[in-house]
């Protein structure tokens, strides 16, 4: 068994570890984050970036009113980088070694007296190897009805991700929230039969808290809808032993010599959920529980 993983890094924030000699590695394996900074932020090194994120306990809930209640200052970065997956510890629908390039950026600002927001994009793209049964996103515990060829192939995928979220400030023990998740995908098999599918899926959740002295009540809900389409598959040679394969779930698999001709499919997933936090705040302690 032979498993590897890389990712190398070329950063901003740790200028010392460039002084050490890491501008000397190979530009085609970088990472390359760099803070934000306007005349209103506070100016900070990486560990406090990151111990400021990591106390932001709101800000791991789906309630977007608690921007307000964390203790959040204006402040943002931006990261791009390259990582390399490989060996044979894997599952015969991940696929083996895989190239990502991926683009990260997010920010914390506070818009005029009454209003908190958030935002975050996510680009990646990349490719994928020796991948077979799955010519859908998520092959394990999502949807059980999926698609694929016996013949391993390479994959493409580009994904993009975006977070908004804006969040008011106490109205008398009273803030209210709005989240907006919005992601697009697109994955394409290289080898025949030839797939294409295509990712719509975005999620809007108001939100509501209420505080009373040190403690704090939060609501919020959820309409998620994930559509997930593939046209007609297409072959660069005709080759009619081919076999295309419909996985209906409980290891049931249903094989078509030819089938994919004329193999169209969408799946739609209409999802609703609620989530309820409570927090607790002090000057020596501070916590936060969600039930969801």
């Amino acid at each position: 068994m032979n498993t590897s993983h890389i990712v190398l890094g070329l950063s901003k924030f740790a200028q010392s570890s460039l002084q050490r000699g890491w501008g000397r590695l190979y530009l085609l394996l970088f990472t390359l984050p760099t803070m934000a900074q306007t005349p209103s932020d506070s100016l900070m090194v990486e560990a406090e970036y990151r111990f400021a994120s990591l106390t932001q306990l709101w800000h791991n809930t789906n309630n977007a009113s608690g921007l307000s209640l964390d203790d959040s200052s204006n402040r943002g970065f931006a990261s791009v980088g390259f990582s390399h997956r490989g060996g044979d510890y894997h599952r015969v629908q991940e696929g083996g070694a895989m190239n990502n390039l991926q683009f990260l950026t997010e920010r914390y600002q506070k818009i005029g007296k009454y209003l908190y927001s958030y935002g975050k994009v996510d680009f990646n793209l990349g490719r994928t190897k020796d991948r077979a049964f799955a010519d859908q996103y998520r092959p394990y515990n999502a949807n059980p009805y999926q698609s694929g060829s016996a013949i391993a192939g390479s994959y493409d995928h580009q994904n993009l991700d975006m977070t908004a979220a804006v969040g008011t400030t106490d109205f008398s023990g009273w803030r209210f929230g709005l989240q907006l998740n919005y992601q697009l995908g697109d994955l394409s098999r290289l080898r025949d039969p030839r797939s294409r599918s295509q990712l719509l899926d975005y999620r809007l959740t108001p939100a509501f808290s209420y505080t009373m002295g040190n403690h704090t009540l939060g609501l919020s809900g959820y309409y998620d809808r994930r559509k997930e389409k593939m046209g007609p598959l297409v072959t660069v040679q005709s080759d009619a032993t081919l076999t295309y394969y419909l996985l209906s779930g409980m290891e049931n698999a249903t094989g078509t010599i030819g089938g994919y001709s004329s193999f169209n499919r969408e799946w739609v997933n209409h999802q609703l959920g609620t989530e309820f936090d409570y927090g607790y705040r002090s000057a020596r302690f501070h916590t936060l529980n969600s039930l969801v």
